[in-house]
């Protein structure tokens, strides 16, 4: 096959019956798809961010716990030490519902995806001619595998990734903001500059 032939090009670009579509087109699809969810994913996304961010704030008040054991007077000892106990106890609670939360909402969200794909993909095969499965590669069982192979992979993309992903940001956002108020200045400058390349990374 000569390389002019259109068997022999490549395209990057992934094809969705016969229609060449880009990356971005196929994002806006998936989010139209998901429409009677987007309320659950914004409150796992919520849920995800508060689950990444609030247990780096329950160590800080944790070792600030520790720092008041050290204190010359026992007064000052008692008030530090209630003060961040309350809040070590608030942010336990808070990471708690965060992390049911994000769980619950993206894996809701993910299922509800997964049965309009899986509704989807075989009412499209169901208005194929009956020449469409008599190809060796349309058998009953390959579509079947099809069908719970892609809408599996979609739910994962859906919830488990969206939602690390959301946890890691909020941990890094976290981490630079604790140590531009609390720490020194030459850690944040550092941080900040390779903060876009981690960011490049996840």
């Amino acid at each position: 096959v000569s390389p002019e032939t259109p068997e022999a090009t490549t395209d990057a670009k992934p094809k969705v019956g016969g229609e060449t579509i880009d990356v971005w087109t196929l994002r806006t699809r998936l989010w139209e798809v998901q429409k009677d969810s987007h309320l659950l994913i914004g409150a796992g996304v919520i849920c995800a961010a508060a689950g990444g961010s609030l247990p780096l704030w329950g160590f800080y008040y944790l070792t600030d716990f520790l720092g008041q054991l050290f204190q010359p007077l026992a007064d000052n000892i008692q008030s530090g030490v209630e003060s961040d106990s309350l809040a070590v106890g608030l942010l336990a609670v808070g990471v708690l519902f965060a992390v049911t939360g994000d769980f619950w909402c993206f894996n809701i969200a993910a299922v509800r995806l997964g049965r309009k794909l899986r509704s989807n993909g075989l009412s499209a095969f169901l208005r194929q001619d009956m020449s469409f499965f008599d190809a060796e590669a349309n058998t009953a069982g390959d579509l079947v595998a099809f069908l719970t192979e892609k809408a599996s992979t979609v739910q994962a993309l859906t919830s488990d990734a969206l939602s690390n992903i959301v946890r890691i940001l909020a941990c890094l956002v976290t981490v630079l903001v604790v140590c531009f108020v609390f720490g020194p200045w030459q850690l944040t400058l550092a941080l900040l500059g390779i903060f876009p390349g981690l960011v490049l990374v996840i």
